[in-house]
């Protein structure tokens, strides 16, 4: 009885997702001319086509995990040594992924019913451009939606270094980062 009920639960939640993000869409493309909704997704690649020479240079942050072990990052996770404020990015990343991944990718990334544990496909060496690819792209195999038109890369960012720093156990999972 349990798992009928849990899969009609979660076919609800990922119809629900769907339709905030189709009213979503109407609403960010109603305020756009059609030059702009058409530029945005090649911007998007262009802005994360990967820089050569001087500019590919990445620092490295360290910080302790909820465990006290240390751990190297190309993301800055904290605004200070203390590790009690996050930064504004992934506050923002957390804000966005309560507001639209949850219902399918689970809360605090740890995977749903039918979509998997983020966490795990960074493990296993997901980059950021193929999380930007695939948020914009969706995957309509699998149902998930393409954002493109929805989230601008900021927003994407953010929702990645959010996913990072809870695959890393950089954040607790069960409550807000402190941001």
């Amino acid at each position: 009885m349990i798992k009928p009920l849990r899969k009609v639960l979660s076919l609800f939640f990922c119809a629900t997702a769907l339709f905030f993000h189709a009213f979503d869409v109407h609403a960010a493309s109603s305020n756009m001319s059609d030059g702009q909704t058409e530029a945005q997704p090649s911007t998007l690649a262009a802005a994360s086509t990967p820089k050569s020479g001087a500019n590919a240079a990445v620092s490295m942050n360290t910080y302790k995990d909820i465990h006290g072990r240390s751990v190297q990052t190309d993301i800055a996770v904290f605004t200070a040594a203390d590790q009690t404020s996050v930064t504004p990015a992934v506050s923002h990343g957390y804000e966005k992924y309560g507001a639209y991944c949850f219902r399918c990718h689970g809360k605090d990334a740890v995977g749903g019913a039918y979509a998997p544990d983020l966490r795990k496909s960074m493990a296993n060496g997901m980059t950021y451009p193929q999380f930007l690819a695939t948020v914009l792209a969706g995957r309509s195999a699998k149902g998930m939606p393409s954002w493109a038109g929805v989230f601008g890369e900021k927003d994407i960012h953010a929702i990645y270094d959010y996913i990072k720093s809870r695959q890393l156990d950089l954040i607790a999972g069960g409550s807000s980062p402190s941001g």
